[in-house]
């Protein structure tokens, strides 16, 4: 019977934290976004033909690299940057601030998934 308990408990727990890292995977925390400006850099990766959204979300993907996005729309074309200190004026550009806090590291995420698949 305690083992059976012991058991129920952990798999809820495991259920919680893969749940969270899903979670924490998918949902990113945009805290800005300013038309007709962009980050001065350092640019550290740049996708070409690409949406806002998914833009994002490859900055998302990469908590320790990226802290904001450039984006420019009529070509499709993303910038990741790793300092958002510096802004300079673009009319043609989208910058977004990429707010990173919370996020549980992929490692542990993948280690979990791997684990409870």
């Amino acid at each position: 019977m305690v083992g059976s308990l012991v058991s129920k408990s952990l798999n809820v727990v495991t259920f919680t934290t893969v749940l969270l890292c899903l979670v924490s995977l998918t949902e990113g925390g945009t805290s800005a976004v300013v038309h007709g400006k962009r980050y001065r850099g350092p640019v550290v990766q740049v996708l070409e033909i690409i949406g806002q959204q998914q833009c994002v979300r490859e900055c998302e993907h990469r908590p320790r690299l990226c802290r904001g996005v450039n984006y420019r729309k009529q070509e499709l074309l993303c910038e990741l940057v790793s300092a958002i200190d510096e802004t300079e004026s673009k009319s043609d550009y989208i910058r977004i601030e990429i707010e990173q806090t919370g996020h549980i590291p992929d490692d542990a995420c993948h280690a979990l998934l791997t684990i409870c698949v």
